[in-house]
């Protein structure tokens, strides 16, 4: 039986993790994107962060990366959960492999139940495992031979 290939990774464009136009605002040790960032993004102190998310302006999405209320109360559910998937993708320092309803998300497929605050990734052979805050890992049935969605890390 001849091994599985890799997963191919095919690039996201900007729309497809959610309005460009909502800026995350990144604080603390955010790392550097390994790739363009998907967009706009904005650097502000640690502190001055936390006072604004206690104030309630602003909406943490991961550790480091926030989106003002306004921005966030504005976009649908589904948007919101793209958001989810953008704020992963610029901390994750290697690829991240969706599936369930993330992947839904970034194709534009519907749904009916609400969409969910954890985004869903694939357990793939050949990426890094472990658990990453705010992710629901799910088995890739087809063991890693099935196009995936994949995001930069």
């Amino acid at each position: 039986m001849p091994p599985t290939p890799p997963p191919v990774s095919h690039p996201l464009e900007a729309t497809a993790l959610g309005p460009p136009t909502v800026v995350l605002i990144l604080s603390g040790a955010v790392p550097a994107p390994s790739a363009a960032p998907v967009g706009a993004e904005e650097r502000a102190e640690a502190a001055v962060v936390a006072r604004a998310e206690a104030r309630g302006e602003l909406v943490r999405l991961r550790a480091g990366i926030h989106v003002e209320r306004a921005s966030w109360e504005a976009v649908s559910a589904r948007d919101r959960h793209l958001l989810r998937i953008r704020a992963l993708a610029r901390v994750s320092v290697a690829p991240v492999a969706l599936g369930g309803p993330s992947a839904a998300a970034v194709h534009g497929l519907p749904r009916l139940a609400p969409w969910p605050q954890q985004v869903t990734l694939l357990d793939v052979p050949g990426l890094p495992p472990g658990r990453r805050a705010g992710t629901r890992i799910v088995r890739d049935p087809s063991g890693g031979r099935s196009a995936l969605v994949r995001t930069a890390g």
